[in-house]
């Protein structure tokens, strides 16, 4: 029997129609739009219904965030605050050293 996958928590209450995103379908990320989310416990493992940018009704689906890419989507028990830079984060990486000053050709 193979392994299950995890099984991915997250919030979606900032997720509203009409919001873009960005949904992996056959490895490959497509623009796609929110049409709603649903908040029924059947449709837990996959709240969202997206339409793909571009494309027909006939393809919207039905995803969950394991699928979804959008800084909009948080990991339950997240705190809301405002997320990292991207420089604090490359300076917290462990075994970055600190850049060296720059130096003046006198300095030689």
């Amino acid at each position: 029997m193979a392994p299950r996958a995890p099984v991915v928590v997250a919030d979606y209450s900032r997720l509203e129609a009409g919001m873009k995103l960005q949904v992996s379908a056959d490895g490959l990320y497509y623009a796609a739009e929110v049409v709603s989310v649903s908040e029924s416990k059947k449709r837990a493992k996959a709240p969202v219904k997206v339409r793909y940018l571009g494309y027909a009704g006939d393809y919207d689906e039905w995803v969950g965030a394991d699928r979804i890419r959008s800084k909009a989507l948080r990991p339950d028990g997240e705190p809301a605050g405002k997320a990292k830079s991207g420089t604090e984060r490359r300076s917290e990486r462990p075994g970055r050293k600190a850049k060296a000053p720059e130096r003046t050709p006198t300095e030689f």
